[in-house]
Order: C-alpha cells, then sequence, then structure tokens
C-alpha cells in the first residue's frame, strides 16, 4: 500500500497535511490566522482560506471565526461552571491588554486550562506591552523565587547610554498605572528599575534575604511614589459627597480608613511614606477632594497648579 505524502516537492504542506496540522492546533487552543499560515507554509492565503472553508463543512463543531473576525479557533459551547473558571476568563481578557507577545505567549496555557469557556468578561487594564521583555520578566521572576542576586543593564531615565548594576536583589516585579517595574535592594538602597530600560538580566550565584520592611511597604503603598525607606506617616483628606462612594467601591490602598459624614461627604485617612504618592490622588479627582492635614500636601499642590496655569 503506497504511503500518501504530506509535502510537495518545493517542501509545502498537502492538503491533508494542512488540514490535519489546523485541526490539531486547534484543538490545542491556538487561534489561527490565514495570513500566518500562508507565510508558515509558503503557499497562497486564498490556499488557506478554502482550507478553512472546507473543514467548516465537514468539522462545524471544531472549528469557527473568532471574535475578531480575523482568527480562526475551536468553538466556545460553554460558561464558566466554577470559580477557578471564572477566574481564568478574567485572566485571558487581561492578558489581551498587555501586548501581542504577551498574549501569544500566555494565551495557550491560559486556553489549555478554559477550553471551551466563552468568555463574558471584557477588562480594560490599559497595561503597556512588555511582550520584548518577556525573558527578561521570566529570568527575574526565576531569580526572585530562588532569592539570587541579577547583573543587570539599565539606562535610567534621561541617560542615553546604558550601565550596567552588580549584585542587585530583585524583590518584586510590580504594575503601577499600567508600567512595569522591577523593586529591587542595590546596595543600601530600594530602587524601582522601569522594565522597559532593562537590556539585559543574569542571574548569579550569589543569595540574598528579602528584607520585610520593603515588602510591607509595599503592599500598603499607594502608586509607585511610595518609599521603603520613610516611615509612614498619616494623611487626612476631605472627600466630596458626589465622589465618597468610589472609595467605599475601590479603596486606594490596603490601610485606607473611610469616615462617612452626615452631609454624605467623608474623611479619607491614608498611611503613605511620601507626599508624592498623595499627588496623582489630588489631580485625578480635583475639586472634589483636598488635604485636612498635613498642610504643607496641600500647598505644594495649590503651587503646582499655580504654576501650571501662569505657565499654561
Amino acid at each position: 500500500m503506497a504511503i500518501l505524502a504530506d509535502h510537495g516537492s518545493r517542501g509545502n504542506p498537502l492538503q491533508h497535511k494542512r488540514h490535519a496540522e489546523i485541526l490539531e492546533r486547534l484543538e490545542n487552543g491556538e487561534e489561527l490566522s490565514i495570513g500566518e499560515l500562508a507565510r508558515e507554509w509558503n503557499v497562497d492565503p486564498k490556499t488557506i482560506q478554502r482550507d478553512f472553508d472546507k473543514l467548516k463543512q465537514m468539522y462545524p463543531g471544531r472549528v469557527e471565526r473568532g471574535e475578531d473576525k480575523k482568527r480562526y479557533r475551536k468553538p466556545l459551547s460553554r460558561r464558566a461552571q466554577n470559580d477557578g473558571d471564572m477566574v481564568l476568563e478574567m485572566l485571558e481578557s487581561m492578558v489581551k491588554d498587555m501586548g501581542v507577545d504577551f498574549y501569544k505567549k500566555a494565551h495557550p496555557l491560559l486556553e489549555r486550562l478554559q477550553r471551551q469557556i466563552k468568555s463574558p468578561f471584557y477588562t480594560r487594564l490599559d497595561v503597556e506591552d512588555i511582550g520584548s521583555k518577556f525573558d527578561i520578566v521570566m529570568r527575574l521572576e526565576k531569580a526572585i523565587e530562588q532569592k539570587r542576586e541579577v547583573t543587570i543593564t539599565y539606562t535610567p531615565y534621561g541617560d542615553k547610554a546604558p550601565k550596567e548594576y552588580t549584585n542587585v536583589q530583585p524583590i518584586k516585579v510590580i504594575v503601577y498605572e499600567g508600567f512595569w517595574y522591577l523593586l529591587a535592594q542595590h546596595g543600601k538602597y530600594s530602587k524601582k528599575f522601569y522594565i522597559k530600560s532593562v537590556h539585559n538580566c543574569d542571574i548569579t550565584d550569589n543569595l540574598f534575604k528579602h528584607n520585610a520592611n520593603i515588602i510591607d511597604r509595599l503592599e500598603n503603598s499607594i502608586n509607585v511614589w511610595f518609599s521603603t525607606s520613610e516611615e509612614p506617616y498619616e494623611v487626612r483628606l476631605w472627600v466630596d459627597k458626589e465622589v465618597a462612594i468610589y472609595f467605599e467601591r475601590k479603596p486606594v490602598a490596603k490601610n485606607q480608613k473611610l469616615y462617612k459624614q452626615p452631609d454624605g461627604s467623608a474623611e479619607l485617612v491614608l498611611k503613605v511614606t511620601s507626599d508624592e504618592e498623595i499627588y496623582p490622588i489630588l489631580k485625578y479627582w480635583m475639586p472634589t477632594i483636598r488635604v485636612i492635614e498635613p498642610q504643607r500636601i496641600q500647598d505644594g499642590f495649590e503651587e503646582m497648579l499655580s504654576r501650571y496655569l501662569i505657565n499654561g
């Protein structure tokens, strides 16, 4: 009995081979593009289109167009059946916002767990795309887990030439306002390295111990402006009744305390390690919020606004 060839004279996969691989890859959770397959197999995109048309007729339960109408996928036919499924649906929606490269790496893994779940969630994170730094993030993750120092090549903000930083003790990869940072100990100081400005990362054999104080400051921080070297202090804010509900629904920090007033307004109490943590809140909610104490923060904010109005 003759054996059916898989490839033609030019090395292109023949129709039965293409069909088999398409079905296998769809079953494994991939979403396939006509253009990408055409380039991969060096065939005309119209050939791939005919492949999908034929497969949809032959296997209607195994091939369908994705929601973006640009890719094909395995049909999604059921809703989340438990809490785990729901969490996976939300993760899938979030990963889509982290960039194409990141999504391509994460999606097949999530899809294997998710399988036939059709997500009802839409999540807009506004997280920057760090797909090009994925390998660096993975090395940092490994170093953090093993508590090993790293050597990184990094270009500080405002500098043109990269610098080498040795004996860096990575603590956490963090995301604030959609931007990715590495929180690390370097010498006597803790630093935040902007991930997109990290060009190389090498894991060393040097072990270190996590500083519990830095972890505590991180977990109680409001934004990236927190300091790990300063002791926390209390800030009291007045919040207008029209927006107080938003601070009830989503606290801005773990240590937040909100005291509702009879007129519907509220006193918001936070602990911070830097005045800079408060300014973004004031800017975002202006004019429905102001500082009660310490007065220097309100004075500094008003001076900032005055400079803006004069120079604007």
